[in-house]
């Protein structure tokens, strides 16, 4: 950074965001990274449903989860997959609709594809998109993986200098 007058650093209260720190430990564990990874590199017949459902109520959510479940079911039967392989995909998309979490988070994506499938709870806003294709929809889930790398935030006052530690929406002060 550059010097900067004494009086300039008197006069404001100013965030610095530092490099990600390696001993505070993410909300998701290496296992949950390797999977997000493994989704986002998916590639062959692929569904994607991304639902926003914060503040919801739960009857509302599956209702707009059966929705977009018949709506994704419509594109997978116009797409030129094999008969078995839209079957499989169908039967794995019924069976990770079925439950929901029981901590509704702000967003919810549903992956499925022939090899695998996830339901991933989004804790920032999303849109809905819901896509069949040859990839996942991927744009959240790369949210999602740089969203949970830890950072350092520093803040500097007339009167101190406090440094905190976060993942996601925490922090905690070190």
């Amino acid at each position: 950074f550059p010097l900067r007058p004494r009086n300039w650093l008197e006069s404001c209260n100013q965030w610095l965001v530092l490099t990600a720190s390696s001993t505070f430990h993410s909300s998701l564990n290496v296992q949950d990274m390797v999977a997000l990874d493994t989704l986002i590199n998916e590639k062959g017949p692929c569904i994607s449903i991304i639902l926003p459902i914060a503040q919801s109520e739960e009857k509302k959510i599956h209702e707009a989860l059966k929705r977009a479940t018949q709506r994704a079911r419509g594109i997978l039967k116009d797409k030129s997959y094999p008969d078995d392989i839209k079957d499989l995909l169908n039967i794995k998309l019924d069976d990770s609709t079925r439950v929901l979490p029981h901590d509704l988070p702000d967003g919810l994506g549903i992956f499925v594809s022939t090899s695998q499938s996830a339901v991933i709870k989004f804790p920032f806003p999303v849109r809905q998109k819901i896509k069949v294709g040859n990839s996942f929809e991927t744009r959240d889930l790369l949210y999602l993986r740089q969203y949970s790398d830890p950072y350092n935030v520093l803040t500097i006052s007339n009167r101190e200098v406090r440094l905190y530690s976060g993942v996601m929406d925490k922090l905690h002060e070190v």
